[in-house]
């Protein structure tokens, strides 16, 4: 079993070998794949690749399996390749392979859920904090027009509601309906200058 920290590649890369001698040429076709993975490297913040011989036949052969996992923003990230359990192909290169395309496919996926998370933002109206009762988890905002629209601590995102001051700068999108306090927002996002 051997450990090897990522060098060669700006990601945050950790190599481990389990049941299994460590392998020159193994990591280096791991640092190959992670190197696709640069793109990514602002999304990023740990990656973990574990090669496994989890099953070991006679006559058969050894069958690599691959675990990734990686940290991003917007959570944990795990792709497992185990040619035991799905069937698939069986040498190290296509195992590898497909392991880093499935994560290629979920980080391509989680950028552009994120970019329209974005664009959604930017498009939103910009008002700005009035009132504040934290001790009571609301208050109220104030659009450019002049409408006062009331919001709850939970419609506020990314857990910011005690972030927030009176006259802070918030992007807001109404509720379909009125509540009890008149006009009230459906999210309220800090912005942050």
């Amino acid at each position: 079993m051997g450990l090897a920290l990522g060098s060669v590649t700006t990601l945050p890369l950790q190599i481990t070998f389990r049941r299994i001698d460590h392998s020159a040429a193994i990591e280096s076709a791991i640092r190959r794949h992670a190197a696709r993975l640069e793109r990514f490297q602002d999304q990023i913040t740990r990656c973990h690749v574990i090669v496994d011989i989890p099953h070991q036949h006679r006559h058969r052969g050894n069958h690599y399996a691959i675990r990734l996992e990686m940290t991003t923003p917007s959570g944990e990230v795990f792709v497992m390749r185990d040619p035991e359990l799905d069937d698939s192909r069986s040498d190290f290169q296509t195992v590898l392979r497909d392991a880093f395309d499935a994560a290629t496919r979920h980080l391509d996926s989680d950028a552009q859920r994120r970019q329209g998370n974005e664009a959604v933002a930017a498009q939103a109206p910009l008002g700005r904090v009035t009132q504040l009762f934290p001790e009571s988890g609301y208050g109220f905002l104030e659009t450019l027009s002049g409408e006062e629209v009331y919001f709850h601590q939970n419609t506020v995102k990314d857990g910011a509601f005690a972030q927030l001051a009176v006259g802070s700068p918030v992007h807001y999108t109404l509720a379909p309906e009125d509540g009890d306090h008149g006009s009230r927002a459906a999210s309220v996002r800090l912005l942050t200058l």
